[in-house]
């Protein structure tokens, strides 16, 4: 499988988008770079993009519009927002406008490109019937026949923190962070409640009833291979 991917970063300050520009090609990629959103727009009139590095603060239209044009135009595109806004409420906006990676400034360009190649190759993994994954761009569960289900927003987060997780076991702190909610705040029994909800949608649609099982005082673990795309 090809492993170059075409990339546009649209970031506006200019020292930073050239060390970006030369990390990433560094690695193979074909990358293209702008300062704003207006004419990246020019640019994705006449190229096939792969993944676009977004920052937030752009001038004209800013980033979290120009995630939100983007994913709503095409729900495979990757998207990478990149933003020196680090609140838990910010990340999770970003998530929202249809994010699929959120890096905090300064992000360390080895980062950058980690995140980049990983979700290259979700994108560029070919659909394979059968295999249950999460598009979570798109906010879609496929599920174990094929058939594709939509998720609350809410529930793709949880199940997404899940996927990505080492063991696919995350603590409650972890998932209520996910999830944009305040830990010291947020009740345990309303973590509960998304769990079961989501574990019934996806009963409904051909996983089995224990696919996510409780980790007695720790938080919650997935029992099965869900590919996040």
């Amino acid at each position: 499988m090809d492993s170059q991917l075409t990339i546009a970063i649209v970031e506006d300050h200019d020292d930073l988008r050239e060390a970006m520009v030369e990390a990433l090609s560094s690695h193979g990629h074909r990358v293209m770079a702008m300062p704003d959103a207006e004419r990246f727009t020019e640019l994705a009139a006449s190229s096939a993009v792969d993944i676009v590095i977004i920052d937030w603060n752009l001038p004209g239209e800013d980033g979290i519009s120009l995630t939100q044009r983007l994913r709503q135009a095409n729900a495979k595109i990757g998207l990478v927002v990149v933003s020196a806004r680090g609140l838990v409420q910010e990340k999770t906006k970003g998530y929202q406008s249809g994010a699929d990676i959120y890096l905090t400034k300064p992000v360390a360009l080895q980062e950058l490109v980690a995140a980049v190649q990983s979700l290259g190759s979700r994108l560029k993994t070919p659909d394979s019937p059968g295999v249950p994954a999460l598009l979570f761009g798109s906010l879609t569960l496929v599920c174990p026949t094929g058939d594709r289900t939509p998720l609350p927003w809410h529930e793709a987060v949880l199940l997404r923190a899940l996927i990505i997780a080492p063991e696919n076991q995350v603590d409650y702190w972890q998932l209520i962070e996910a999830m944009g909610k305040n830990p010291d705040v947020y009740a345990k029994s309303a973590l509960e409640l998304v769990v079961v909800r989501l574990r019934k949608r996806m009963q409904s649609v051909g996983f089995e009833s224990n696919a996510i099982t409780a980790v007695r005082s720790k938080g919650y673990r997935l029992l099965v291979a869900i590919r996040l795309l």
